[in-house]
């Protein structure tokens, strides 16, 4: 592993980020990629472009990343406790947040496009990473993380469809945890889960690959269950333990917003803000795997804003110059709103926007607008 470590370090040089550049850290990106060298080389390279293309390059962001207005806007939606260096187990060293599930699936579905979800998880997961790697510089020791997923009033008919809005979305946030932080978190305590343990199970195993099944437990007995791998003083008051946090439920976590049909997102919503009358969308047939290459000739500081609409999962990708990630190819849906996006143009030069299907079964029909101005 060791070997490994350093051929790694050597073939990517300064493209390491220095806080990332640590035989722990490496060793995470090695295992997520089975110890493969030249894997972990291509997979670590397109997770440096996503990084810059969502901002999170900018360390000015993550100072007092809770008081970001979209970091705010999200938790009004989701709700979740807080990343913290001094919450971790003294059984193990890992440090431990908690989730609750969507309680109102559809309101929460019709609140956040899905591409916005993915950035704003993309950057909480950044976050995380972050204070990890922080602990494991000052006790010098190797970490990882613990979600304890609370289940209470959850609604196992919201779930049961595969292919259901809210499925879907955790489907692409799936997509990036396995992708890029699989060996950041170690295990998923599931408490307060429904009566029949055996249907929430079916429904969690249908989103998830069977390589990562025994990470996920169900607490039963609280907090007798949780003691089995949690010390008491890192167990939230509401599962039994000792662990409060100020202005938070007893879960830890945040107290969301009642959401309301005048503040849902709509579809098409980008054109208003940017104040523009779209063209008539262009209608996208794509076969099984095809994929729809368009280019644009582009000035600095135009901007580029396009909306799109389709049935099947796919992906978008959008760079400039060949060098320059407007977009990044994460695996993404639309089942309730459309995806929207507006970029402002770094430089003049050339946008490549490459839509592909990723269906393997199945074609694609969709609406794509696109306007530079």
């Amino acid at each position: 592993m060791t070997d490994n470590i350093e051929e790694l370090r050597k073939a990517l040089g300064d493209e390491i980020p220095k806080y990332m550049n640590t035989d722990f850290h490496l060793a995470r990106w090695l295992k997520a990629n089975k110890n493969n060298v030249n894997d972990t080389i291509k997979k670590f390279k397109k997770y440096l472009l996503i990084r810059q293309c969502y901002k999170c390059d900018n360390d000015t962001y993550f100072e007092n990343f809770y008081d970001n207005t979209e970091i705010i806007n999200f938790r009004k939606i989701f709700s979740q406790s807080i990343c913290d260096i001094n919450w971790y187990n003294t059984k193990d060293n890992a440090l431990i947040f908690v989730e609750s599930a969507v309680h109102d699936t559809s309101s929460v579905t019709k609140s956040i496009r899905i591409n916005d979800y993915v950035r704003i998880f993309f950057t909480c997961c950044e976050y995380f990473q972050r204070v990890l790697l922080e602990y494991e510089k000052i006790n010098g020791k190797k970490s990882s993380g613990i979600c304890i997923f609370d289940m209470s009033n959850f609604s196992l008919m919201n779930y049961t469809n595969p292919v259901s809005a809210i499925n879907k979305m955790y489907e692409s946030r799936i997509d990036i945890w396995l992708n890029y932080y699989s060996e950041l978190l170690k295990k998923v305590i599931i408490v307060n889960g429904p009566r029949i343990m055996s249907l929430s199970w079916k429904v969690l195993s249908i989103l998830l690959p069977s390589e990562v099944h025994d990470r996920f437990m169900f607490a039963n007995s609280l907090p007798y269950d949780l003691e089995k791998s949690l010390s008491i003083d890192c167990i939230p008051k509401a599962f039994g333990g000792t662990k409060y946090i100020e202005n938070c439920l007893p879960n830890c976590c945040n107290i969301v917003s009642n959401l309301k049909g005048k503040e849902f997102t709509k579809s098409g919503d980008i054109w208003l803000k940017e104040k523009i009358t779209p063209p008539k969308a262009l209608t996208i047939y794509l076969s099984p795997g095809e994929k729809l290459k368009e280019t644009f000739h582009v000035k600095k500081n135009q901007k580029l804003i396009y909306e799109f609409y389709c049935n099947r999962d796919y992906t978008l990708k959008i760079t400039l110059n060949d060098s320059i990630l407007l977009n990044p190819d994460i695996k993404l849906s639309t089942p309730v709103l459309s995806a929207e996006d507006c970029f402002k143009i770094p430089e003049s030069g050339i946008v490549k926007l490459e839509l592909t299907n990723l269906s393997k079964l199945i074609k694609m029909s969709g609406k794509l607008t696109v306007v530079i101005v």
